[in-house]
């Protein structure tokens, strides 16, 4: 008779799984570097949804969602953790908002800092298990110079909020002189 866990799954399937598990959690843990805690708890909130371990899928809490950096300081928070692409998009938008529209309100920003903050966190585990499983893949690379190129590939950028920051600060300068202008 074959043993099984709960999952379904035979010991023999489920111990490769065990490895895999053990194995992204160590290279998500090199890509966030310190603070990995934080972050790893949507790994296993993922993880045990996807095995269904348990019987029921383990939630992070909501104050874990939060992010209050991201809250107040987004396209900073973006950059420093190295996602520059997500910054840009909402350094832009309300360029582009602005311009499309003039006449439209911004009083709807407290909803949209609201949401930036407790989707942050979880944008930001996706980036890093994708950016971990591409450079995983990568057939090329030694062990030692995946880890190093994990590592770099992660972790924050102290230039990046800076720039962010600054980024930030010269939209509000233009969209208050537009607005004195007109």
């Amino acid at each position: 008779m074959t043993e099984t866990t709960t999952t379904g799954a035979t010991v023999a399937e489920a111990a490769p799984a065990a490895e895999t598990d053990r194995s992204m959690e160590r290279l998500l843990r090199l890509f966030f570097g310190r603070n990995a805690e934080r972050f790893l708890l949507f790994y296993y909130e993922d993880r045990d949804w996807t095995n269904n371990r348990h019987g029921a899928r383990r939630s992070v809490g909501y104050f874990d969602r939060m992010n209050f950096a991201a809250m107040f300081f987004p396209i900073a928070w973006f950059f420093y953790r190295r996602m520059y692409l997500y910054g840009a998009v909402l350094l832009v938008t309300p360029i582009v908002i602005a311009l499309l529209f003039p006449s439209f309100s911004m009083s709807g920003n407290t909803g949209i800092a609201i949401a930036i903050s407790v989707m942050a966190n979880p944008v930001y585990f996706y980036y890093a298990r994708q950016r971990v499983t591409r450079i995983e893949k990568r057939i090329d690379l030694s062990p030692q110079s995946r880890d190093d190129l994990i590592r770099r590939a992660g972790g924050v950028s102290i230039f990046g909020a800076i720039l962010g920051g600054a980024l930030t600060a010269a939209v509000f300068i233009i969209i208050i002189a537009g607005a004195t202008k007109g």
